[in-house]
């Protein structure tokens, strides 16, 4: 068999896919609680590049679809289509860039499946279709509302064969003005001294070292200039590939920069607000925290599960199954199922950070903050 869809180093996430969810029942989920009164939330870095005067005509993002029927390969391509830009020479090339990757994808995964197909039928054995799913999610949508900044993530999941596929996403970062546009940096987008936060933040992720590879965290130097990133709703997020700093249960690792100067979502979870199951697992109310950091729940009763949405971020959970779902990848166990307890439902706490993509800090003390 030839060799599978070639790993890419820039950093992947998952397919977009947005619910509008109702809040969930509260004869299921746990009523909230308020976090203890000294209790400080991080702050997140803000966009402090210099832009531009604000935009003047609404950018607008469009789906594109590509087809190409095969046997071999089973594809569905959705990709961005950026309009409504006054800087139409940038605009262009933005597009273009978006779609020859996409297109560079797919004749690679075309010309394995050839090769794999004809391997096949000189050695006797079953030929499995290959499989190209490419998608996208809108972290921010380059008007005022966002300072003018367009954040774009182009996820691309390929199944070559074997327990299960791989993921990559291209991200696309731009400030976008009333006349030009121009690529944004990830030093333009934390500022003065932006990477020196980036720095602490990963070393406040890696102070929970069962979450990612030894080898990672003592190789850590700090935060390249060129570390791929998004921007949601003004704070930066640090983005890692599948098996960059993590197990593939991991998925895809999304880090963000907490500083001192604009506040971001965070829920403080007291020791008394946890419970463990019968192996021992701290486990938290999902609705209170879920609630706080900004996502809408809907419970499923004829399913016991509960869906969980957040702007394109989507996942679903079921009581007593140890799936867990990062959009359309692949499930993955993480360390216990939800369980109900209480007519309360709750979650390991690394469904936060490994599904949700959330910051984790947990004290001494057995209390957690999450934030981002």
């Amino acid at each position: 068999m030839k060799s599978t869809f070639r790993m890419f180093t820039i950093a992947a996430v998952g397919a977009s896919l947005l619910v509008v969810a109702a809040p969930l029942a509260p004869s299921v989920l746990a009523q909230e609680s308020a976090p203890a009164a000294n209790t400080t939330p991080p702050k997140a870095v803000p966009i402090s590049a210099l832009l531009p005067e604000a935009v003047a005509s609404p950018i607008a993002v469009s789906s594109k679809s590509i087809d190409d029927p095969s046997e071999r390969v089973k594809v569905t391509i959705q990709i961005p289509v950026v309009g409504g830009m006054a800087d139409t020479d940038y605009q262009q090339k933005l597009n273009d860039r978006i779609q020859q990757q996409a297109l560079s994808d797919l004749e690679t995964i075309k010309q394995e499946a050839k090769e794999a197909f004809a391997d096949s039928q000189k050695n006797g054995y079953d030929y499995h279709q290959y499989e190209l799913y490419i998608s996208y999610e809108v972290k921010s949508d380059g008007n005022t509302d966002n300072r003018g900044i367009l954040s774009l993530e182009v996820s691309t999941y390929t199944y070559t064969g074997g327990a299960h596929g791989m993921t990559r996403v291209d991200l696309y970062n731009a400030t976008v003005s009333a006349q030009t546009a121009s690529d944004l940096t990830l030093e333009q987008a934390l500022g003065e001294g932006g990477l020196a936060k980036a720095d602490q933040a990963m070393r406040d992720q890696f102070a929970r070292p069962n979450n990612f590879f030894p080898e990672a965290i003592n190789s850590f130097k700090g935060v390249s200039p060129e570390q791929p990133f998004f921007v949601e709703q003004g704070i930066v997020n640090l983005v890692f590939a599948q098996y960059e700093i993590a197990p593939y249960a991991a998925g895809i690792v999304n880090i963000p920069v907490v500083g001192e100067d604009q506040a971001a979502p965070w829920v403080a979870i007291e020791a008394e607000q946890t419970v463990k199951n019968e192996a021992g697992v701290t486990l938290v109310p999902l609705r209170m925290a879920a609630q706080k950091l900004g996502f809408d729940v809907e419970w499923r009763g004829e399913t016991r599960s509960a869906e969980l949405s957040r702007g394109a971020q989507w996942t679903s959970v079921t009581v007593d199954e140890n799936r867990y779902f990062v959009n359309k990848m692949a499930p993955i166990a993480l360390s216990a199922a939800p369980i109900i307890v209480n007519d309360t439902m709750y979650v390991p706490v690394d469904f936060f950070d490994g599904i949700l993509g959330l910051r984790v800090v947990a004290t001494a003390s057995g209390s957690f903050g999450i934030s981002g």
